[in-house]
């Protein structure tokens, strides 16, 4: 699902294993796996996203149109996919929530006390 598979090998995530939760959504885990893709090679058309990730034409179809539909995905004039920009207003929002501060700062605190105890 990292997008550095060699071309045409299916991505690991999508055929090989399957997922130990029953609630998990195989549409939604694709759609994840193309904006992944396309993350780390903007500029990849239809056909290399079909190939790379080892999906159906119809699928690699519905799911391209609805990843620009909702803008997160953005189709170039030489037909190459590249991030939308929905996504940089979704990680704006997501980086105002501090959520790695209230995950962290017990943590250090823990530490820094451990810390001062060892130099006692």
């Amino acid at each position: 699902m990292d997008g550095t598979g060699a071309p045409g090998a299916p991505a690991a995530v999508l055929t090989s294993r399957k997922p130990n939760n029953d609630t998990v959504v195989p549409a939604l885990t694709r759609g994840f796996a193309i904006l992944d893709l396309v993350a780390k090679n903007p500029g990849l058309d239809f056909t290399a996203i079909r190939g790379r990730l080892g999906l159906p034409k119809s699928s690699t179809h519905n799911l391209l149109s609805t990843l620009s539909q909702l803008g997160l995905l953005r189709m170039r004039p030489d037909r190459g996919f590249v991030l939308g920009l929905k996504l940089t207003e979704l990680g704006a929002l997501a980086s105002d929530h501090h959520f790695a501060e209230a995950e962290v700062l017990p943590q250090l605190g823990q530490a820094k006390g451990k810390e001062a105890k060892k130099l006692c």
